[in-house]
């Protein structure tokens, strides 16, 4: 057991130990007894007692000592599974930008023909390795992580359950939806926000996704006219004025 019994964590739990209070309270009395009563010191009860709580010591100090070290190896595997399940987080995470993207161009193109419409229903569904790896980085990221990340599945496929059914029940009359275009593009935001954690160069994920720049993501990166811009933006204002980057894990 040796030294090792007595690291600074393990030192902590029995310091924060009811039961080793009592021990070390014991041994005091009896070494106080042992300078002032000379013949109190050879009682064999307290002799045995004596021993007795130094054995239960001993014994409390190897079940601490084998919890932090099995503490330390459940740790440390863990972090191997989240490395190795991040090794393809950043791929995962641009092939769900893509549909993201997907889905904010269908939303904000007009009509569609039925053919296109057929395609589009596909093109936004979420193939089973990318769910599957956001599940794997899911189970062993920390809690605020994980929630973070189970909150951009969630918000995914609201978006596209809503799209989907517009596209299917309203093919014939699709006009602009600004509402789910502009989610859409939010969406996209947010998933970027995520890179800095998938390439390991941020701890954790960033709660703060500002500035948005949604309106840029239309004009630069969809090249959409003014004219569409102009119909987004009331929609734009109203989900920036109510971002809250104090809320968790994502407004």
């Amino acid at each position: 057991m040796g030294a090792g019994c007595l690291k600074r964590p393990l030192l902590a739990n029995f310091l924060k130990n009811t039961a080793f209070g009592v021990f070390i309270g014991f041994e005091l009395a009896i070494l106080a007894a042992w300078a002032f009563d000379a013949q109190i010191s050879s009682a064999p009860q307290l002799l045995t007692a004596s021993a007795a709580l130094v054995g239960a010591f001993l014994a409390v100090a190897g079940v601490l000592s084998n919890i932090d070290n099995q503490n330390q190896t459940s740790e440390g595997q863990r972090q191997r599974s989240l490395l190795a399940a991040k090794a393809t987080l950043p791929l995962t995470l641009t092939s769900l930008i893509d549909i993201a993207e997907r889905g904010a161009h269908f939303t904000v193109s007009g009509s569609l023909t039925e053919k296109e419409v057929e395609q589009s229903v596909q093109e936004l569904t979420l193939p089973t390795e990318v769910i599957s790896s956001l599940q794997k980085v899911i189970e062993y990221s920390s809690d605020e992580d994980a929630a973070k990340l189970s909150y951009l599945i969630s918000y995914f496929q609201i978006l596209q359950s809503r799209t989907k059914r517009w596209l299917i029940e309203d093919y014939a009359l699709l006009t602009i939806d600004v509402c789910l275009a502009v989610r859409w593009a939010f969406l996209v935001r947010q998933i970027e926000n995520c890179f800095g954690y998938a390439r390991s160069e941020d701890a954790s994920i960033p709660s703060d996704l500002r500035p948005l720049k949604i309106r840029e993501f239309f004009s630069v990166r969809l090249r959409e006219g003014q004219t569409t811009i102009s119909q987004l933006m009331p929609e734009i204002s109203h989900l920036e004025s109510c971002y809250d980057p104090t809320r968790k894990p994502f407004p």
